[in-house]
């Protein structure tokens, strides 16, 4: 397996062999079903869009790690948007797109949870390996997800 913060990671939040046009899509599909969940309240969606704004949240070899306010977030996830072709994630292409969604209450946490989210997603290597599995099963068995 890959090394990932599989505790905060969820079955029904990653979206595999998914066919997004745009960043934007999938920060709407992901945040609907957050705010859906009730592990965020509905403007974690604005502040979502907002940071991009600030700043973009990919990562060069071929990933993302969007996050929105802190403050936001009832409930500690981390789900994962696999997109089975790169789609314009700020200055660069993204197929793996990791949010970085933490709790207040997990914030003492999040600064070893985000070092192994970019250590898995900062290799060309890893991105291939996650984006060659051709079964949701196989990419839960990989990131160690039950």
């Amino acid at each position: 397996t890959l090394s990932a913060s599989s505790e905060y990671m969820e079955s029904n939040l990653i979206f595999f062999d998914q066919e997004a046009i745009s960043q934007e899509e999938v920060i709407n599909r992901v945040a609907d079903v957050l705010i859906e969940k009730d592990y965020v309240l509905p403007q974690y969606r604005e502040s979502l869009f907002e940071r991009e704004k600030n700043g973009g949240t990919e990562i060069i070899a071929g990933a993302a790690l969007p996050h929105g306010s802190f403050d936001l977030v009832k409930r500690t996830s981390l789900p994962i948007w696999i997109n089975k072709t790169p789609i314009k994630w700020g200055s660069t292409y993204a197929s793996v797109i990791i949010f970085f969604s933490i709790a207040k209450s997990d914030l003492p946490k999040a600064k070893k949870i985000l070092e192994e989210l970019f250590k898995l997603l900062r290799k060309k290597e890893n991105i291939k390996i996650i984006m060659s599995k051709s079964t949701k099963q196989a990419l839960l068995d990989l990131l160690g997800v039950s």
